[in-house]
């Protein structure tokens, strides 16, 4: 296999990992997937009830819930949290490979420029580019 096929391959191999992850990020989260459609609140379909809009008259903001409670779905701190609690591990798994790739390109980048080469030098003397122009008044001439 020459190069050229091999970076084929890579990125191939790339484009399908992309296309894995997005398609983990845009599943909704367990909490989500048992609520029926338009609803914010009330009673599941495995009968649970889950947190009202305070602002709908319902009952108080009960914020991100722990162990198998739900979660309140209109707080953004609290549906970030239940996004992030429907990634399968997997995707976190490769999330953290993702960035630490980052953070090696990132490392590399940064050694390969000589210590010296961002340092500003002095500007060298240059000359007027203007033309003195001598001003007389005309009233002290006459």
């Amino acid at each position: 296999m020459d190069a050229e096929q091999r970076l084929d391959a890579a990125v191939g191999s790339v484009a399908e990992e992309a296309a894995r992850l997005l398609e983990a990020l845009g599943r909704p989260p367990a909490a989500q997937r048992d609520a029926p459609s338009g609803s914010d609140g009330g009673t599941t379909s495995t009968g649970s009830t889950t947190a009202h809009d305070p602002t709908q008259g319902g009952t108080e903001h009960v914020h991100v819930a722990m162990g198998d409670a739900q979660t309140c779905t209109w707080c953004p701190v609290c549906r970030s949290v239940g996004v992030l609690r429907g990634v399968s591990p997997e995707t976190l798994t490769r999330l953290a490979d993702l960035a630490t790739a980052a953070a090696t390109v990132l490392a590399d980048l940064a050694t390969r420029h000589p210590n010296g080469a961002g340092e500003r030098r002095e500007p060298a003397e240059r000359g007027t580019r203007t033309e003195p122009i001598t001003v007389v008044d005309e009233e002290e001439l006459s």
